[in-house]
């Protein structure tokens, strides 16, 4: 037979006269009422109030998480008037007025219980009714009701004058009258159910495109490109910043080519010497970050083309692999948008005019990056230098199949449209290209587990010459939602 097990809520629980509250002007209000039963919900607990012993005591059953109040297994603990101010300190101040009545040696905390469905309400000539039969927790208001319609079902099935030799067959029609509901109203909560409708409801009426991704059951979720309705956050990206510190040199195009996943990309000129950029960028006042931001390393190799099936060539600068420092945008950037997204702890250092920066996995650094002799800040004019003249953007997005080793999901070039409108210089810095350096570090599989193989890729890029570096602010950010799949 089913046990009861301890849930994950707790109840205060408590009693005092009623006219300890009314007669105080300003909880008086919310009693007044007679024979009213009052709820109060917050998001994860909530207070039930109602009046008993003919309106003269107020009866209060307070049900919050375990964690709130301590884990106990004793059914009648004694808990302290504080304990319960503290687990409701964000409820109304009225609400913690009348819960601040109460004697302090009169609070009680009970664990609740529950109990897995019976497989029977009878046996015999005994039938089980209410609770015995089956138990709700208090939360779900229920358990009264239940009774109720279990004694009118017996009674209805053992009316005056039933012989006794006809009990256990008419408590088996009482059984089946009253299992399925009864147990059907033991497994559904009206609240969360209803709450489901609702937001089944909401996301039909989304934003005009709304991007699901996983975990599903939880609603549409928010990210860089929509809100919690599925509304573009492009209005509120252009109140973002981003600082971007650049690195452009010339290096080896046979070893760039290795880092193409396949034969289809090129570059655009035949020249053995082809031109890469890292870039350290730093985004701020996020709207679907609360406000905050994060930094990244991107890796860009320049006058990539894309070969389609058709024999079109789509240019671009190709991302072999991007490092950022915050969860959400990897998981957004790489089921979204397909860039090869990695993480990495990135510490970002000023002093003066010099600018440093680290990458490390778990306190190995794999990467450094160093601006000295900065110019002071300028606001650029409106022609842009030939080395920040837009390029879209070239990523391969790569999702391997579930269950079926090498075969992939997703496996297709993506080209991301460069929008320079959404974006505004506010101040550009020059470094000379001799103050400019960068390093990458092949610590080893012992130390750099899942990324050993990109350090020492990275690591054998050789550096010709460096170009040009900068560091420039921009107010304004692109929510890279001009994206085609290129298959």
């Amino acid at each position: 037979m089913p046990t009861a097990f301890k849930t994950d809520r707790y109840a205060f629980r408590f009693t005092y006269a009623k006219a300890l509250a009314m007669s105080d002007p300003v909880t008086r209000p919310l009693i007044e009422p007679e024979g009213v039963m009052i709820s109060w919900y917050g998001p994860d607990r909530k207070i039930v109030l109602y009046p008993t012993s003919g309106n003269t005591l107020l009866n209060f059953v307070c049900i919050h998480p375990a964690s709130a109040s301590g884990d106990s297994d004793d059914y009648n603990k004694t808990a302290s008037k504080a304990q319960l101010l503290e687990v409701y300190a964000d409820f109304h101040p009225v609400v913690l007025k009348l819960l601040d009545k109460v004697a302090e040696d009169q609070v009680s905390l009970y664990p609740l219980y529950d109990m897995k469905q019976l497989p029977t309400f009878v046996s015999g000539r005994m039938a089980l009714v209410g609770d015995a039969a089956h138990p709700f927790t208090p939360h779900l208001a229920q358990g009264g009701a239940m009774a109720i319609e279990d004694g009118l079902s017996v009674g209805t099935m053992l009316p005056l004058g039933t012989l006794p030799d006809e009990v256990e067959s008419r408590l088996q029609l009482y059984n089946y009258a009253r299992y399925e509901r009864a147990s059907a109203i033991q497994d559904h909560d009206e609240y969360y159910a209803s709450r489901k409708i609702l937001r089944d409801h909401l996301d039909k009426h989304l934003g005009s495109e709304p991007r699901w991704r996983s975990p599903l059951g939880f609603g549409l979720l928010q990210g860089p490109r929509q809100d919690l309705l599925g509304r573009s956050h492009r209005e509120s990206l252009r109140q973002s910043t981003s600082k971007d510190a650049s690195i452009r040199f010339t290096t080896s195009a046979a070893v760039l080519r290795c880092l193409f996943p396949s034969d289809c990309y090129s570059f655009k000129t035949r020249n053995t010497v082809q031109f890469a950029t890292l870039t350290l960028q730093t985004l701020d006042r996020l709207a679907w970050l609360g406000g905050g931001g994060y930094s990244l390393l991107a890796f860009y190799i320049h006058g990539v083309c894309y070969q389609q099936e058709d024999g079109k060539l789509v240019e671009g600068k190709y991302c072999p692999v991007m490092v950022e420092n915050l969860a959400d945008p990897i998981i957004t950037g790489r089921e979204e948008l397909g860039i090869p997204k990695v993480f990495s702890d990135i510490d970002i250092r000023r002093s003066g005019t010099s600018l440093r920066a680290t990458v490390a996995w778990r306190g190995t650094t794999w990467a450094e990056l160093h601006w000295s002799k900065l110019s002071a800040p300028e606001t650029p004019g409106p022609s842009p230098t030939p080395f920040t003249i837009p390029e879209d953007l070239l990523v391969h997005k790569y999702i391997p199949s579930s269950g079926k080793s090498g075969v992939a999901d997703a496996d297709y070039p993506v080209l991301i449209r460069t929008k320079p409108e959404s974006s505004r210089i506010v101040s550009r810095q020059e470094c000379p290209p001799e103050k400019a350096s960068f390093s990458f570090v092949d610590a080893g599989v012992k130390a750099l587990p899942t990324l050993s193989n990109i350090a020492e890729a990275l690591a054998e890029v050789p550096v010709y010459s460096i170009v040009s570096a900068s560091v420039v602010e921009k107010e304004g950010v692109s929510d890279f939602s001009d994206v085609t799949a290129l298959r």
